[in-house]
């Protein structure tokens, strides 16, 4: 589509990559995330775990209310002063490790 982002990275062996649908971005702020996938991966858990992980606890955080999400600090930014809580949508990870 016209509309869409297209972009080359470079990646090397063991690089984690993570595709998400909005509903995991708009509910995990980066060092949850980040936290998330470090206890996922310890003591040699899979990726699915991981994606697992990564996707239960934006569904968490999209019905909590009185979580100040990515979404509404974004929100917040746009000039709707008064966005607090989860944001529910669809949520799907997938986590891959580069061989």
């Amino acid at each position: 589509p016209s509309d869409g982002d297209y972009s080359v990275i470079d990646v090397c062996s063991g690089d984690i990559i993570v595709l998400g649908t909005d509903g995991v971005w708009d509910n995990l702020w980066e060092q949850e995330f980040l936290s998330l996938l470090f206890l996922a991966r310890a003591g040699g858990g899979s990726e699915e775990r991981a994606a697992r992980m990564l996707v239960e606890a934006a569904q968490r955080k999209g019905g909590d209310r009185g979580y100040f999400s990515p979404f509404c600090a974004h929100a917040r930014q746009a000039g709707i002063a008064n966005c607090l809580g989860g944001k529910l949508d669809d949520t799907t990870a997938l986590v891959l490790r580069v061989p």
